[in-house]
């Protein structure tokens, strides 16, 4: 290797190593601010809403460097400026619309709209009197639904849609999961006050599912056609659609959500090949992640396949 390429392969190696730096560096503060909103949110719900929309925030940005530096930079990148923290950074706005325009990695609506909510809780929190000021039962239990629901969302990004980036922190994410257990309490009589109306609609045939945002199983699971389904929980209002997979081989079913992945089992065995998503109509393989235009357009007579086997069914969305 000659002395320039020599020079230009360091300078790129250093590059590498300090875009690794910046993104965990970031991935850590938007943790903290996270960790910090669960612990305020009971005696100071204010700046929990304030932390915890600048941990969603953060989180999109640090997959946005992940791909490129000059993608959190709102206007005129300059990498010495972007390092020395002289920049203006990116909208949450602009965010999304990087994340799906130049990423191909959109953020589902419902997801969306449930970080807009906080996103405005915040604004509210910073530039106005706010109802969190009193810190009423009511207000603390909005809070507690308003955060889950963007948590179920964000902790799908991170875990499943954008799993390979952000593989190394999985421990923290779970630890925040645990973490939460004090904001679900509060939908508890909520879920206690439905439990017998839900009880009976389970006896008179309809289907209700654990809800990724409460926890509680108290969602409603429907069949728009097929095996795709809608989940609505009735306790948190958080919505769902997923895709009742049934394997050939061992009959078992399992759900695979817009951005998720899906459980492939062996057999009369608890192992598994690996965590399968669907990518597009005809195509089933590890680590890939499934489409949301394919979710969300229709899709007639769509191929799945599996290593060994595929499966043909209609898909309406």
């Amino acid at each position: 290797m000659t002395g320039p390429s020599k020079r230009l392969a360091l300078e790129q190696l250093r590059a590498r190593m300090n875009n690794e730096e910046l993104f965990n560096n970031l991935v850590e503060n938007a943790l903290d601010f996270l960790v910090r909103a669960i612990g305020e949110f009971e005696n100071e719900p204010k700046f929990s809403i304030i932390h915890f929309y600048t941990a969603i925030e953060l989180f999109l940005k640090a997959r946005l460097l992940r791909e490129h530096w000059s993608l959190v930079v709102s206007r005129d990148p300059d990498r010495k400026r972007f390092e020395a923290g002289d920049f203006h950074s990116v909208s949450f706005a602009a965010a999304c619309d990087r994340l799906s325009k130049v990423m191909q990695s959109p953020i589902g609506d419902q997801t969306l709209k449930n970080f807009d909510a906080v996103r405005k809780h915040r604004n509210k929190m910073v530039h106005f009197f706010h109802e969190a000021d009193g810190a009423s039962d009511a207000t603390i239990k909005q809070i507690a639904l308003e955060q889950l629901k963007a948590w179920a969302g964000l902790h799908q990004l991170l875990t499943s849609q954008w799993a390979p980036i952000f593989d190394d922190h999985t421990k923290r994410f779970n630890a925040i999961e645990e973490s939460l257990r004090k904001h679900r309490e509060y939908l508890r009589a909520k879920y206690d006050e439905l439990l017998p109306s839900i009880k009976e609609e389970r006896g008179a045939g309809f289907t209700y599912i654990v809800c990724d945002s409460c926890h509680f199983e108290a969602a409603r699971a429907e069949e728009i056609i097929g095996n795709l389904c809608e989940a609505a929980c009735r306790v948190c209002g958080f919505g769902s659609r997923f895709f009742n997979y049934r394997c050939d081989e061992c009959e078992n079913e399992s759900p695979l959500y817009d951005g998720g992945t899906l459980p492939a089992p062996i057999a009369g065995t608890k192992r598994t090949r690996g965590r399968y998503s669907i990518r597009s109509t005809n195509l089933l393989q590890p680590k890939t992640i499934i489409s949301r235009r394919w979710f969300l357009r229709t899709a007639e007579n769509a191929t799945v396949t599996t290593r060994s086997r595929s499966m043909r069914t209609s898909i309406f969305a």
